[in-house]
């Protein structure tokens, strides 16, 4: 990301990476608190992200970025047919569901992928 692109609050992040952010504590056992650059991030944990990969096969990728420069375009609405003549034979029908649509961003510099993100745990 560049200067001109903070982060709007929102990373995506495996929990795994999650658990381990809460779980971080200073020389006094106390909970280590966000820098105040970071106070108003939001963490979004999601299963989508893996944690499996890297050289070690323990690591994990986290996402950031102004989410709101995140532009999805609809290309065409979506349409659904019925298929009665394909499954006359056993008495069903079937649907056909068809869109198009893109995804873009306004700015290059929004989003940052942080790869290799190790468990410290293991």
């Amino acid at each position: 990301m560049d200067d001109n692109s903070m982060p709007d609050g929102n990373v995506l992040l495996a929990p795994r990476d999650w658990t381990q952010l809460q779980q971080l504590m200073d020389s006094n056992g106390q909970p280590v608190n966000p820098p105040s650059a970071l106070k108003d991030v939001i963490y979004r944990p999601t299963k989508s992200i893996s944690t499996v990969g890297g050289v070690d096969n323990n690591a994990s990728t986290v996402y950031v970025g102004r989410w709101t420069d995140f532009l999805i375009g609809l290309r065409t609405d979506v349409r659904i047919e019925l298929l009665k003549e394909t499954f006359a034979g056993s008495l069903q029908y079937g649907f056909l569901a068809y869109m198009r649509m893109d995804v873009a961003v306004r700015y290059n510099g929004s989003f940052c992928r942080i790869i290799n993100v190790k468990n410290p745990g293991t």
